[in-house]
């Protein structure tokens, strides 16, 4: 986000303007936010809070007041049920579980970060709650003054009760303890097969992109990564990453994995997802244009870089590659071509090939 050259293009107008520093980046900051906010893709305008953090972190520090965040963590009260108009990702994170027992955000959505990242620590969170939640809340049905109230958090109805009943609280510690013993039972079996009483084993993978997430998957009971997605390594930097980049990636994941079966997807990018640095056509139709597969056909400066690096990473343990928005069966025989060269010339073992059935021909010829 702050790499983001309008952004700053925009900033450094204000400034030569006459305006400070700090006024010229909050100014430039709130207007994204409020067009990001007002975008139509309820996922999408979330995601205004991402940039709404970033732009207070760095005005924080622009105030001189960058030790603020640092200090957020020793403010939290122990067993606490956090009430906030809204929660930043980065604050989020910085929560203290073994304090705070979950939050509740007049604003917010469940696709939004914040709410991602509650799930990821295991906290009850309710989100989009409306302003009655509020002590400062607008109208009749704003709450009274909160701090210090019992209240009981149901993060499965998205429901906050204040003031409960001796009654309603003993039967919400018997539900905490009944959860807790089943995530108990469940963590115990986590690592057996999943087998149905009629006995058909049912693969479990994870999609994961990084070694890290992978490691967590195995502990959750996973068993492999079905979806490596590669994409991620091109969209995250400013230039196409080079071959030994990308096999630090996959050997990486390679190894997290430990033998067990890891499938990585080919690049699957395109039309639909801009990306400056990969210098691609604007089609009029994207998401059936020149991408995955088709664009790997064309560009042999991104394909058999990535190739190299997944034959090397191939030779510290079992991967399957796997291709993207195949239509014909003369595309899969020409990447097989292209991977038998780069194979030979590295003289690498042989890895399993498979493909993404998602165009409609593909279907069709899946035979």
């Amino acid at each position: 986000l702050l790499r983001d050259a309008e952004l700053m293009q925009a900033v450094s107008r204000t400034v030569v303007q006459r305006h400070g520093a700090a006024w010229a980046w909050r100014h430039a900051v709130h207007e994204r936010v409020a067009a990001q906010r007002a975008l139509p893709d309820a996922t999408l305008a979330a995601r205004a809070a991402d940039l709404q953090d970033v732009g207070e972190r760095v005005l924080r520090h622009l105030l001189g007041r960058g030790h603020e965040s640092a200090d957020v963590a020793a403010a939290w009260p122990h067993d606490a049920i956090l009430l906030a108009d809204d929660l930043s990702p980065s604050v989020t994170a910085q929560i203290d579980t073994s304090r705070v027992r979950g939050f509740c955000t007049a604003r917010g959505g469940p696709t939004a970060h914040t709410a991602i990242l509650a799930r990821a620590l295991g906290l009850p969170a309710v989100v989009a709650a409306g302003p009655g939640v509020l002590p400062d809340g607008a109208g009749d049905t704003a709450a009274p003054a909160l701090a210090g109230a019992v209240a009981i958090l149901d993060g499965y109805r998205g429901r906050l009760y204040v003031g409960p009943s001796e009654t309603a609280l003993i039967e919400a510690r018997e539900r905490i303890a009944r959860l807790a013993r089943r995530q108990e039972e469940e963590a115990r079996t986590r690592q057996q097969p999943a087998t149905t009483t009629d006995g058909h084993t049912v693969e479990i993978a994870a999609n994961a992109n990084r070694a890290d997430q992978a490691v967590k998957a195995l502990e959750a009971g996973a068993e492999g990564v079905g979806l490596m997605r590669t994409e991620f390594l091109f969209l995250e930097r400013d230039t196409v990453p080079d071959e030994e980049a990308q096999y630090q990636a996959y050997r990486g994941m390679v190894e997290a994995l430990q033998g067990r079966p890891l499938v990585v997807r080919t690049l699957d990018i395109g039309g639909d997802k801009r990306v400056p640095h990969l210098d691609l056509p604007v089609e009029e139709n994207p998401f059936l244009g020149v991408r995955g597969a088709r664009l790997a056909l064309r560009r042999d400066d991104l394909l058999v870089p990535q190739l190299r690096a997944l034959y090397r990473a191939a030779q510290h343990g079992p991967l399957q590659v796997m291709f993207p928005m195949i239509s014909t069966v003369e595309e899969v025989h020409a990447l097989r071509a292209r991977m038998e060269a780069v194979r030979a010339e590295l003289q690498a073992p042989a890895v399993p090939v498979g493909i993404m059935i998602e165009v409609p021909s593909a279907a069709l010829a899946a035979d």
